[in-house]
């Protein structure tokens, strides 16, 4: 079944990279960008724009394309035209000289992301991790609805949300441990993804929204401690009641 799932994916990429090598004379399995995040990623730490010159945004790192390459401000120039494929892979380049002459500088910048990705609760971290903004009747509803039954549900909502940023890390935890006793091939094949979003994506560049399908499963887990917890009550209510 897994030999099955690649060689799809590898038949439906094919015409790509055909088209690729044989228009770019270049192996690209699926698209530009990376050269692109792994540059940002460093420009958007504090020391990799002041030390290296490294630009955390496409704006920014056009403009010094541009000026490095002497283009005039009258000719089309975006991140990937023209000579996207160089220009990407000279990124790449760039980026991975920075990291290997600061391999331990760059590595807790990772871990410091992988951190903040997972940050429900408390001050917000930045790009990474929770906004920290809860749903409220004056946030989020017009002025003649603030005051009526579906602000007082949206208030209600709020204060669910100020309970759940707090429990909910604790519960996805105890949840991963549970499901890997459970059913370890599975919970593996879900981990997947939230390791690639996790660890590959803090490697590179992250952002809150980037996250989005990586918190979706880990809530999975969460439910599983619930669910767990609710079995333990029934088992205790039982047991009471035969007393």
């Amino acid at each position: 079944m897994s030999a099955n799932v690649v060689l799809a994916a590898a038949i439906v990429i094919a015409p790509v990279v055909v088209r690729n090598l044989t228009a770019f004379r270049a192996f690209v399995p699926t698209g530009l960008g990376a050269g692109t995040n792994l540059l940002e990623g460093i420009g958007e730490t504090e020391r990799g724009a002041k030390e290296f010159g490294a630009a955390a945004n496409d704006i920014d790192l056009l403009e010094q394309e541009r000026a490095e390459l002497k283009v005039p401000l009258e000719q089309p120039f975006t991140l990937y035209y023209p000579d996207g494929i160089q220009r990407d892979r000279g990124r790449t380049r760039r980026a991975m000289a920075i990291i290997v002459r600061h391999p331990f500088w760059y590595a807790g910048t990772v871990v410091r992301r992988m951190a903040g990705v997972m940050k429900y609760a408390g001050e917000p971290s930045g790009i990474y991790g929770s906004a920290g903004v809860n749903v409220t009747s004056k946030k989020s509803l017009p002025p003649a609805w603030q005051g009526g039954a579906l602000a007082l549900v949206v208030n209600a909502l709020g204060m669910l949300q100020s309970v759940l940023r707090y429990v909910l890390l604790p519960l996805m935890l105890a949840g991963l441990v549970l499901a890997f006793r459970l059913d370890w091939r599975t919970s593996a094949l879900l981990m997947a993804t939230v390791f690639y979003y996790l660890v590959v994506g803090s490697m590179i560049h992250t952002h809150i929204r980037y996250g989005l399908p990586m918190h979706a499963l880990l809530t999975i887990f969460a439910a599983l401690t619930l669910w767990r917890l609710k079995e333990f009550a029934a088992l205790w209510l039982r047991n009471f009641g035969k007393k």
